[in-house]
């Protein structure tokens, strides 16, 4: 076991700076699907430039750099078998149309699973607007690290409460077609990993295709509840979180099921084509419920 328990809860802060402009922001809205209908002025919002434009909320997941460091300073045994288990996000203020943020990057926990189950790590990143104190987001990134369980470390709190569905049909459900080549737009965010964009290095990881980014998944769920609920005002929604259950491939069909909650919306993704649950728990505090958006997310 190649984890060093101690020097990853000595509290080390990984601090970067980046920059972004509304073109980055324009991109990331194409590639969770925003913009499929150029005659949609609502969803127009966040993929031209004009006076009203917008940034989608879980564009905050893809600023992370420190998130990787801190990946490479955990020293996996077998970095291969790593999985993004769960992606979290706290939003303080909406995401400006152009901005350089500070952000600062933690280890938040790290549990032991067992020789079977992995490590299970929680690294959080934190980021701020240069020359600000108060935090615009807090993004928490959980790994599960399946070849690096069993170093006797703390098990998991099986005691925190998920957000469980609710019972009965879903209140709102939109569909719609991923892109087959919607993996390799996504890539262009800054995600390197080959597992999304090389057939080859996909079937030895054991699938027959390129997979989906997670957090293109998880950005193609925040449209569908951004636009469902909050009229696509980014600043009604103030938290997005969700667990990975599965893999989803390019090429297939995401429907997103969606519950009214007292301070949200309940939220879980499933691919049409094969039946199969991939995002699971998925929950959005949402300031002020709107009315449902009309328009359409075909692609």
């Amino acid at each position: 076991m190649t984890i060093d328990v101690d020097r990853l809860n000595s509290g080390d802060l990984v601090t970067r700076r980046i920059a972004y402009t509304r073109q980055h922001a324009r991109l990331y809205a194409l590639s969770i699907g925003f913009g499929t209908d150029p005659l949609d002025e609502l969803e127009l919002d966040f993929v031209s430039d004009r006076a009203t434009f917008k940034v989608v909320p879980t564009m905050a997941s893809i600023f992370a750099d420190v998130i990787m460091e801190l990946t490479q300073a955990c020293r996996l045994q077998r970095p291969e078998l790593a999985l993004h288990g769960e992606q979290k996000l706290e939003i303080y203020s909406p995401l400006p149309d152009a901005a350089e943020l500070d952000i600062q990057g933690s280890i938040a926990a790290l549990y032991d699973r067992g020789q079977r189950g992995g490590a299970e790590i929680h690294m959080r990143a934190e980021a701020r607007l240069r020359g600000e104190t108060a935090p615009l987001y807090r993004a928490t990134y959980v790994t599960i690290a399946r070849g690096d369980g069993g170093f006797g470390g703390a098990k998991p709190d099986r005691s925190v409460q998920r957000h469980e569905i609710p019972a009965g049909g879903p209140d709102e459900t939109w569909e719609f077609p991923i892109g087959r080549n919607q993996a390799l737009l996504y890539s262009l965010n800054g995600d390197p990993n080959p597992i999304h964009t090389q057939p080859r290095v996909a079937k030895r990881a054991g699938f027959e295709a390129p997979i989906m980014h997670g957090l293109g998944t998880y950005g193609m769920a925040c449209r569908a509840v951004l636009m469902s609920y909050c009229a696509g005002e980014p600043a009604a929604m103030k938290s997005f979180d969700v667990r990975f259950s599965a893999p989803v491939f390019p090429g297939e069909t995401l429907v997103v099921d969606m519950w009214r909650a007292e301070d949200g919306v309940a939220f879980q993704g499933r691919v049409l084509d094969r039946d199969v649950v991939v995002l699971k728990n998925g929950f959005s505090r949402i300031e002020s419920p709107r009315e449902t958006y009309s328009g359409t997310l075909s692609a």
